[in-house]
């Protein structure tokens, strides 16, 4: 079996596994249906529809399980995210997709193989031509649970640079949702502190000087503000905390 049908069986067995969980775990039609509209409206929810929407990330967690470090990562991501979008003035309705996103944007890599994945050196063009196909992948997934589309909107964008040069859609600037910058942003600072085949890991202070060089490059310098404000203030709250015992 080559790659790339091995790549096309992985995203089909993760969107079939998403479907059939999302059609146990949804409930009454009725509750989707409404959730729908208040996704369009901006109407309020009740905590019927927010039980189904936490269903949903429920679902989609789980057909991401093979990716072994999801768990390990997801969660200071997920809260760095989150104070990065209050500093910003993120919507509620955005921010929630914002936070699933962040619980999910690499799921399109687990059906990468893991002879690309686990690879000690440089990836070869084939390899990254490969690799960088994982965010769509990811929002074709995603978009097999209706509820996802927004969050399968975010991960589409997540790996979208600030100047124009990252992928799928070449998109620049403001062109780039917000949730999207924010989320490259925040997964960027806790990758950089990951220790990978081909480098060792780098002090968040290192991956924080990192992210700073690369404002207005790579990542949107408003976000990056936010998050050095975010990580400072989180950083000064641990001190103070410890300081007391």
């Amino acid at each position: 079996m080559t790659t790339e049908e091995l790549t096309f069986r992985r995203e089909r067995d993760a969107s079939e596994a998403a479907r059939n969980a999302a059609d146990r775990a949804r409930g009454p039609r009725s509750v989707v249906m409404r959730r729908r509209r208040s996704d369009w409206s901006g109407e309020p929810r009740d905590p019927a529809e927010d039980a189904v929407w936490q269903a949903q990330r429920e679902v989609i967690k789980a057909a991401a399980g093979s990716l072994a470090d999801a768990g390990a990562r997801s969660g200071p991501v997920v809260d760095l995210c989150a104070g990065v979008a209050e500093r910003l003035g993120v919507g509620d309705r955005e921010r929630s997709c914002l936070l699933a996103a962040a619980q999910v944007h690499d799921i399109g890599r687990s059906t990468m193989p893991p002879s690309v994945l686990e690879k000690a050196g440089p990836l070869s063009s084939a390899d990254w031509s490969l690799m960088c196909q994982h965010t769509t992948i990811g929002e074709r997934i995603l978009r097999s649970v209706p509820e996802m589309f927004g969050v399968a909107r975010i991960v589409r964008s997540s790996h979208e640079r600030y100047d124009g040069r990252g992928y799928p859609d070449g998109l620049r600037g403001i062109q780039i949702p917000l949730a999207s910058r924010i989320l490259l942003c925040a997964e960027a600072f806790h990758a950089m502190q990951r220790e990978r085949p081909h480098r060792p890991a780098r002090t968040a202070h290192e991956a924080l000087e990192e992210i700073a060089e690369n404002a207005g490059a790579q990542f949107d310098p408003l976000v990056v503000a936010a998050l050095m404000a975010e990580v400072a203030e989180s950083r000064s709250a641990l001190r103070r905390r410890f300081s007391r015992r």
